[in-house]
């Protein structure tokens, strides 16, 4: 995975509820591990890049969506699925 996300120019973070709790190390214990790694390998590659983030973008399935990925920041881009 971690080669994937290097080779990658941007990688799309689908960000839900559970995988937030997992990537913050608040699921119940014993669930969300792979969420958790792949949490870990992003803050690394963030850290590696100066802490600016020019690669990974949250994807949120609705406005105002309290869940997004925890390096997120309301002036970051995000891309939104809303249904009509």
């Amino acid at each position: 995975m971690d080669r994937e996300i290097t080779k990658a120019q941007f990688v799309l973070m689908i960000c839900t509820e559970a995988y937030n709790r997992r990537v913050m190390g608040q699921e119940t214990p014993g669930k969300g591990h792979g969420v958790a790694w792949e949490g870990h390998l992003i803050y690394n590659h963030i850290y590696g890049a100066g802490s600016r983030n020019t690669k990974f973008i949250p994807v949120v399935f609705r406005r105002n969506a309290r869940y997004t990925h925890p390096n997120s920041s309301p002036r970051r881009n995000k891309i939104l699925f809303e249904r009509s």
